[in-house]
């Protein structure tokens, strides 16, 4: 076993041990598998872990006694046929079958035929489908030969057991004949061995019919005759004369009929084909599914003869519901019961496009105009179906003349939206062969005539009577018209027809398309608004990118391009609004849109903060903050991080941060002390680390200093800080930024002390706090005073008249408490 093999089995047998059981490995050595192997392969069919079910059933199998195995296996097989149908490639179904084939040979010979054909009947089926989709050119072009190797494979080891089955089918009859007194249970074993030899026959016949059909062969056609032979006539060529009628009833045996009738087809012998199927078509007693499936078989049979004229007869008679001697080809009861009035008396889907594949297919002149008559009819009974993605299919590949006059049904919407859509093909193809990209508009003038014809029978398609029973494929119509005419270079009008698209979409229910068509619609017009020279138009263009993308963010918030149209907007327009921050704080931290979210949702929560009035201010610093303060540790890192000519906008992009966030810790009420500090320690960091000048941050972050002192009463500490500003500001030269600086924040400081002290001495219970706190209203309102009072438009200013006032206040409250002269004078 791998290693990935043994690590998968490990984690089984602790999940033995999570379920409560015994240790797993305690069977080593031929001992009965314990109950616990059973409860961990049930928790893992439970969660649908079919990988490591099955690595887990086969260690549990290589450990069982030989009474065991059997029942494991059988397990193992179920869930190798889910295995095998998922794979997703030839190589894997090979590795799947090669380890499957391996446990086979721990399995007792006697029995592991069971197995043997479930697992080869499981590759059959696999590969049947694919057969299948390459008759009705649905598979891609490896497809065909995957298909051809598996059932040849298939059909090899299924004769080799059949063979097998028919020496033991002879040795029990032997056995039997000699009179044993243990014959009930050797007639048990030659029943299940005559089942078991059957359908090994069965299968091996039907993997020939594909195998010759998708490879004409003859030889091999005739060979694959026996293993049906022996099914409906013990060996002997079977013919509808003998056979016995009333085996019909059983499906293995009416299908094994069809197989032959194949099989005699392949080998040009359409008249002994014909036969046995009528032979199926006339008896009461026939298979139900077998009978339905007819017309289908006929079809290949007559077409792959050039009996058109028959083909032609069978096919009308079974799209009239007809009985008589052409009962075969009727169309069953079951086929049209509910369908819709257009659909009453056509063919299934199914039938009608292998109908219409022969038909286009066919090349013989003599009967060509039959064939693609035919052809017609079942493009239109595909139409009538609704079948719009198998006709666009059928188009493609066999051209135009798939919608040629004549086909029933073939006006209406998926006839027009079909040619709208080659039209459109046919213009991509051309574009790509001259070499144009195709996310720009074209410039040579057929291209452009090219896109505009898609466009406009596209449009015209939506515009047919029945396009309301289209809805879904009317927006795929709208949103590829939309497309085709971005390509011509009318970006506007796409940009509407787009947005059309949207609406068309939405209404249908796919809320996918729909969302993207409306922004293709947004992003459209973000291209002609590039291109546009006139002011007017592009007010016009501006206008409408913003009213779509306001629905955009409404309809789809939580989506990627929500973000994206948000950020634009908010850069197109500075929009402030609760609607563009839902948007932001929806952006899942996976998005690559993440950081350039939360950088752009704290600018607007700041500016949300700023405009606050005062009663919600506290809200909005306590939303901005957190939003911030991630934000923060991104610049924190980017500063500290960045080398050579980055250094300095990283710098600044964080001490930016850095001044918003202490501006709203502070400036709320109460301050955010703590979260203030903080924010000081990473400018201070940042300002040390990356040897930016520091001496221009001093004054601010002294005056910083003052407002977290204040918040924790500590008064002493913030008039000490503002004295330190006050000795910068007198200290520095006449002009120069440093005296600017100090003499900004000296005044910001002196004015936040002043408000603090004011407040502390319409509080104060008695004198002594009383004079206290009026002597720093004094000391700090003094300075301030100094500035308004030789202006004399100052005093016109409604807050610097409060401060005089205020300080006014305060000296009379020392003259009349302290007697302090300087403080009455002032």
């Amino acid at each position: 076993m791998s290693r990935a093999s043994n690590h998968t089995t490990a984690l089984a047998l602790c999940l033995s041990l999570a379920l409560g059981g015994r240790v797993c490995g305690q069977a080593a050595g031929g001992q009965p598998v314990t109950s616990e192997q059973d409860q961990v392969a049930d928790y893992l069919e439970r969660m649908n872990l079919q990988p490591l079910l099955f690595e887990h059933l086969t260690a549990t199998m290589k450990a069982a006694d030989n009474e065991s195995r059997l029942r494991i296996a059988e397990r193992l097989g179920r869930h190798y046929a889910s295995l095998l149908a998922d794979a997703p490639d030839a190589a894997r179904r090979d590795e799947i079958v090669a380890h499957a084939e391996s446990l086979l040979k721990l399995v007792p010979q006697a029995k592991a035929y069971e197995l043997r054909i479930g697992l080869l009947k499981t590759r059959y089926t696999v590969a049947e489908d694919r057969a299948e989709r390459v008759r009705l050119r649905l598979a891609p072009v490896n497809e065909q030969g995957d298909a051809v190797r598996t059932l040849g494979d298939v059909r090899t080891q299924l004769l080799t057991l059949a063979g097998e089955l028919v020496r033991r089918e002879d040795a029990l009859v032997r056995a039997l004949d000699s009179g044993p007194a243990d014959s009930d249970r050797l007639e048990r074993e030659l029943a299940d061995t005559r089942r078991w030899r059957s359908t090994a026959q069965y299968f091996a016949g039907w993997s020939g019919v594909y195998s010759a059909m998708l490879e004409p062969n003859a030889a091999l056609a005739a060979e694959s005759e026996r293993a049906f032979n022996a099914i409906l006539s013990a060996g002997d060529a079977p013919t509808p004369e003998k056979l016995d009628k009333g085996l019909l009833k059983y499906e293995h045996v009416a299908r094994s009929v069809v197989g032959l009738a194949m099989l005699r087809s392949l080998q040009g012998r359409d008249a002994d084909a014909v036969a046995w199927l009528d032979l199926l078509a006339k008896q009461a007693g026939t298979d139900p599914g077998t009978k339905a499936s007819l017309l289908r078989w006929r079809i290949s049979v007559l077409a792959s003869a050039g009996r058109w004229a028959d083909l032609d007869r069978d096919v009308r008679r079974a799209r009239a519901g007809q009985d008589g001697p052409d009962d075969a080809v009727r169309i069953p009861p079951a086929a049209t019961a509910g369908a819709a009035s257009g659909e009453a008396g056509t063919l299934e889907p199914a039938v009608a496009r292998l109908l219409a594949i022969v038909g286009l297919e066919a090349q013989a002149p003599a009967t060509l105009s039959v064939a693609r008559s035919l052809a017609r009819l079942a493009v239109g009974d595909l139409i009538a179906r609704r079948q719009l993605a198998s006709v666009l299919d059928l188009a493609r590949r066999y051209g135009p003349e798939t919608l040629a006059d004549g086909a029933a049904g073939s006006g209406g919407f998926i006839a027009s939206y079909v040619r709208g859509m080659q039209t459109y093909e046919n213009a991509v193809l051309s574009a790509k062969a001259a070499g144009v990209s195709l996310d720009d508009t074209m410039s040579a003038p057929e291209l452009i005539n090219a896109f505009n014809d898609a466009a406009a029978q596209l449009l015209r398609s939506t515009t047919e009577a029945d396009a309301a029973a289209f809805k879904a494929e009317q927006g795929v119509a709208t949103s590829t018209s939309a497309r085709a005419l971005f390509l011509a270079g009318k970006l506007r009008e796409a940009a509407e027809r787009f947005s059309l698209a949207f609406e068309r979409s939405r209404d249908a229910g796919d809320l996918q398309a729909a969302q993207e068509n409306l922004y293709l619609a947004i992003v459209t017009l973000e291209r002609a608004l590039s291109r546009e020279p006139g002011k007017v138009d592009q007010l016009a263009i501006d206008e409408r990118i913003e009213q779509l993308s306001t629905l955009f963010i409404k309809t789809y918030p939580s989506s990627e391009q929500a973000v994206t149209l948000t950020l634009r907007s908010i850069a197109r327009t500075d929009r402030t609004d609760e609607e563009a921050v839902r948007v932001l704080q929806s952006v899942n931290r996976d998005s690559a849109a993440y950081e350039a979210a939360r950088r752009q949702l704290a600018r607007l929560l700041y500016r949300l903060y700023r405009s606050a009035l005062p009663i919600d201010r506290p809200f909005a610093s306590a939303r901005y903050l957190r939003v911030a303060d991630e934000v923060l540790t991104v610049d924190r890192k980017a500063a500290l991080e960045s080398t050579g000519e980055a250094i300095p906008a990283a710098v600044e992009r964080a001490l930016a941060t850095g001044r918003q966030m202490l501006d709203a810790a502070l400036s709320a009420s109460p301050p955010d002390a703590a979260k203030a500090e903080q924010v000081m320690g990473i400018i201070k960091q940042v300002l040390f680390k990356t040897s930016v000048p520091a001496q221009q941050w001093v004054d601010e972050l002294d005056f910083r200093a003052v407002q977290i002192n204040l918040a924790r009463d500590q008064t002493d500490r913030a008039d000490a800080l503002a004295d330190a500003i006050r000795a910068r500001m007198d200290a520095a030269r006449p002009a120069t930024e440093a005296l600017a600086s100090a003499r900004r924040f000296h005044s910001a400081a002196r004015r936040v002390l002043l408000q603090h002290a004011d407040a502390a001495l319409r509080a104060a219970g008695d004198d002594a706090a009383r004079i206290a706190a009026a002597r720093r209203v004094v000391s700090n309102g003094l300075p301030l005073t100094d500035e308004i009072l030789p202006n004399t438009a100052a005093l016109q200013d409604a807050q610097s008249a409060v401060i005089v006032s205020r300080v006014a206040e305060g000296g009379a409250v020392l003259w009349r408490g302290a007697g302090d002269a300087a403080a009455r004078d002032a």
